[in-house]
């Protein structure tokens, strides 16, 4: 028998999407990616790094690797901002989620997919 690739769900289409738009980060800590999708259909990406138009890690290095800040601390120091607020808002906490339950908008956040490819028989 040959073996048919087992087709993803769209979950994990789109997590997928989201890791490799992850790669575009310009963070040096942590790459991390984010799919906006609506109906099944991509509305938009981004990812962690600086605001457009502005110098980034890449290009200027780390601030809070130059002051040994720890990671999880003292945020307001990193000039990146998150992969989420680059797809559809300012807010780089849970403040977004009440303003898209008010306009009806469903947000999902979902666990990383595996990068691995499985087979059916």
């Amino acid at each position: 028998m040959n073996k048919i690739p087992a087709r993803i769900s769209a979950d994990e289409y789109f997590l997928k999407i989201a890791s490799v738009v992850a790669e575009r980060s310009t963070c040096l800590r942590h790459h991390m990616g984010a799919v906006a999708v609506k109906d099944k259909h991509i509305l938009t990406t981004g990812y962690n790094g600086a605001p457009a138009g502005v110098k980034d890690c890449l290009e200027l290095g780390c601030l809070r690797d130059a002051q040994n800040i720890p990671s999880g601390t003292r945020t307001e120091i990193c000039r990146a901002i998150h992969a989420e607020q680059n797809v559809f808002t300012k807010y780089a906490d849970d403040s977004f989620k009440e303003l898209f339950r008010e306009a009806g908008i469903q947000v999902d956040v979902l666990d990383k997919p595996s990068s691995m490819i499985s087979f059916m028989e």
